[in-house]
């Protein structure tokens, strides 16, 4: 396809860049002049213009959007149809998918998960009052504004629901497996229910980080949509509050009559929950073994008269729509394709309680895309001398049409069977009576055949391959499981009717799908090493259950990985059985070690014994200094840590520890026990008399002791009057100096039977 950037189309748009391109369409980044503003224009590929279904397609989609004016919705502002040329002239928007955002957050905050969804619905409410069901809704088509702001994208499968019937594309094509409602992948006819289905299983993947049903093939997921039920959310994110949990297993019922009804019914539980993030509704889930080999626990639905659910309310509890996200620190994904559209968006949550602006807003623009499309669609081509107006050509003869109209450009036609016309007349076309076109325009007609149609032989083809063929011969399509030894797992085992069987346009076709064997075992997959949500997934891609799982220390790099599993991997058991496992805390196993210390030999002294690690304290005791070993006790992780024991401000030693050995190992690096000195504070023993001083000093260890007369009266003789050194929390060496003054009265001692006053005068005189 040849590039168009730096050309102008309809000599107006001016290509600047390509943004992306996509299994149908390319999109282009271009200027519009006239309105002053960038747009992005997605125009089909030249290998799909010969393609009446996709030329279909494509012009569907620009229809499908173009009724629709809703801030969530993307907005159309041009079109053009020409058999060498289609495009659509769409706002431009900046933006991540919310699949790009799932997996940058793992998994979604569950506040902002319903602000998320809550748009989501929005947009859908308004194209199901309009008659439009988008049939494709996954993370891939929905777009994260940098603000915040949710746009649904991509309506190029889906279809107006008049009549139940009326499809866009006639193919039927069902949409991305991992999010199709069961009816989609049985291949019936679709309706709004099934892009309930869609939302609750975005929901399902925001809240959880993984989706409900995953597996190797297409098919087999498919086939899981239909048989299987989901892990409950809680099960995997126990954060998630049960009201939530309930109204997304809600969404997912695989009966439509026990799903929502309609956007707005899930609108207003989702209202209800956020004014009471802890209520629980009146519908409610069981768990139920269904005696399934390979399923996990049934989830049952009960239902319940909502008549008079959706007017009860809570009191508010101060709901905030969403938390506050730098949404500028996205990679910017500006522009989506085809399965990968973009949407617009204005963020409804939060936003002023005035809804005069909003509606006037939307008047507005429904106003601008209405002159829009008539200018497109009317008033341009009516004052052009290259337009026709398209006749009505059904109930008349095919080959009298081809003789009547010459100069139209007539396709091959298609024939369907028909009990309404006869053979040879016309049905249907592709472009409705009146409408004014260009003159070279294709034309297809539907021509009515009473003849019979062969089934094709599918036996052997792949689910999703057997179902397109038959579907391009124009058979519905209806799917059952089949258990089988022989088939590979999703292989077409027979159709009903067989292969070669005529039967009318239009028919039913039924496949009998290969699905494993359920009374075979399964071998356990290696899970150690896995996350816990891995591991559940892997557990459930095989048919097992995920048992008791339950936490243990670890190494900090292990945290939150599969330590060990029970049974062990590539053992065989039976399907449904369950596999035990234990998950790293992340925090190391404590071990505690003891250390025996040489204390030093101070004459039987005491002191305190203070032993930390790490800086913290973790044993303290009175240690007698007699020269033994004194054990401490240390408890702790990892390898890289430091131990150190004081005897009072002493650093007796030090040294490090490593826990992670078997037995742990230690290493005592400094012994500082000989260079021990035993340093004590000094007493106070003021006002003491100088015997009663002595004594209390030299308990203490402190023998070197002097004494100083000094004349006064103020003191009683004998008694003492001031030390040197003071008293304090100072500490000393024991063979320190204390001296002490002693008060001695003005006339000399002479009395030699009073000793104290002897030994006094003594001292005094030395």
């Amino acid at each position: 396809m040849e590039s168009f950037v730096g050309k102008t189309l309809g000599n107006r748009y001016e290509v600047s860049e390509l943004l992306g391109e996509g299994g149908m369409a390319v999109v282009y980044k271009a200027f519009d002049p006239m309105e002053n503003r960038v747009v992005a224009i997605k125009i089909l590929k030249d290998e799909f213009l010969a393609n009446e279904e996709f030329r279909r397609r494509f012009k569907n989609e620009s229809k499908a959007i173009a009724i629709l004016s809703h801030p969530n919705i993307v907005k159309v502002y041009d079109v053009y149809f020409s058999e060498h040329l289609q495009y659509i002239v769409m706002e431009y928007i900046e933006g991540i998918t919310l699949k790009e955002y799932i997996k940058q957050q793992k998994i979604v905050g569950w506040k902002e998960a319903v602000h998320f969804t809550t748009q989501i619905l929005r947009a859908l409410q308004h194209a199901h009052d309009k008659g439009i069901v988008h049939r494709d809704i996954k993370p891939q088509n929905i777009m994260v504004l940098q603000n915040g702001t949710i746009k649904v994208a991509d309506f190029g499968i889906a279809r107006f629901s008049r009549g139940e019937t009326t499809t866009i594309t006639e193919n039927g094509a069902i949409g991305s497996v991992h999010y199709i409602s069961p009816e989609q992948a049985r291949g019936e006819l679709t309706d709004a229910q099934a892009d309930i289905y869609s939302v609750g299983v975005v929901l399902y993947e925001m809240i959880t980080g993984r989706l409900p049903f995953e597996s190797e093939s297409a098919v087999s997921v498919a086939l899981m949509q239909v048989q299987s039920e989901p892990v409950r959310p809680r099960d995997i994110n126990p954060m998630i509050p049960i009201g939530l949990e309930q109204i997304t297993l809600h969404a997912m019922q695989k009966d439509k009559a026990n799903r929502y009804q309609t956007a707005s019914e899930m609108l207003l539980d989702l209202d209800e929950f956020k004014r009471n993030p802890s209520m629980k509704f009146d519908y409610g889930f069981t768990t139920i073994s269904n005696g399934a080999a390979g399923a996990h626990a049934d989830t049952s639905f009960v239902p319940v008269d909502r008549g008079d659910a959706y007017d009860r309310r809570s009191n508010d509890t101060g709901y905030s729509p969403a938390p506050a996200r730098d949404y500028n620190n996205y990679t910017q994904n500006p522009q989506q394709t085809d399965d990968e559209e973009y949407d617009d968006d204005e963020e409804e949550e939060g936003k002023s309680k005035n809804v005069l602006l909003p509606v006037l807003i939307g008047v507005f623009a429904a106003l601008i895309v209405g002159i829009i499309l008539l200018c497109v669609f009317y008033i341009v081509p009516k004052f052009s001398n290259d337009t026709v107006e398209i006749p009505n050509f059904v109930g008349q003869e095919y080959e009298q049409v081809l003789k009547d109209y010459p100069d139209l450009n007539f396709e091959d036609p298609v024939y369907v069977y028909s009990d309404e016309y006869d053979t040879g007349v016309v049905c249907d076309q592709s472009i409705d009576a009146g409408e004014r076109v260009r003159s070279d325009t294709s034309i297809r007609l539907s021509v009515a055949t009473d003849e019979g149609v062969a089934v094709e032989d599918v036996v052997g083809y792949q689910y999703s391959d057997a179902q397109e063929i038959l579907k391009s011969y124009g058979f519905l399509v209806s799917v059952v499981p089949q258990t089988s030894t022989d088939a590979k797992e999703g292989e077409v085992i027979r159709t009903d009717p067989a292969a070669n069987t005529v039967v009318q346009y239009g028919s039913t076709i039924t496949l009998y799908v290969a699905s494993v064997d359920a009374s075979a075992p399964v071998a356990v997959p290696k899970i150690t090493g896995k996350t816990e949500q891995e591991a559940r997934r892997l557990l459930e891609e095989a048919g097992l259950l995920a048992g008791n799982v339950s936490q243990a220390p670890g190494s900090d790099q292990d945290k939150g990985l599969v330590l060990s599993q029970t049974p062990e991997a590539d053992q065989e058991i039976a399907r449904g059985s369950s596999v035990d496992f234990v998950v790293s805390s992340g925090e190391e196993e404590q071990k505690t070690v003891s250390i025996r210390v040489q204390m030093p030999s101070a004459s039987g002294t005491t002191a305190k014994a203070s032993a930390y690690i790490n800086g913290n304290l973790t044993y303290e005791t009175s240690a007698r200094l007699d020269g033994n070993s004194l054990s401490f006790s240390f408890t702790g992780t990892g390898s890289n840590n430091e131990f150190t024991v004081y005897l009072d401000s002493f650093l007796l030693c030090e040294g490090t520890i490593d826990f992670t050995k078997d037995p742990v190992d230690y290493e005592i690096t400094e012994n500082n026990a000989s260079n021990y000195e035993v340093r004590k504070a000094i007493p106070d023993v003021r006002n003491l008399s100088l015997s009663n001083a002595r004594q209390i000093l030299e308990n203490e260890g402190f023998t070197n002791i002097s004494v100083l007369e000094q004349e006064t009266s103020d003191h009683t003789p004998g008694s003492v009057i001031s030390q040197s050194p003071t008293s304090g929390s100072s500490t000393y060496s024991l063979d320190t100096r204390v001296t002490l003054v002693v008060a001695k009265s003005p006339a000399a001692v002479t009395d030699a039977n009073d000793p104290d006053a002897q030994n006094q005068y003594d001292n005094g005189n030395e």
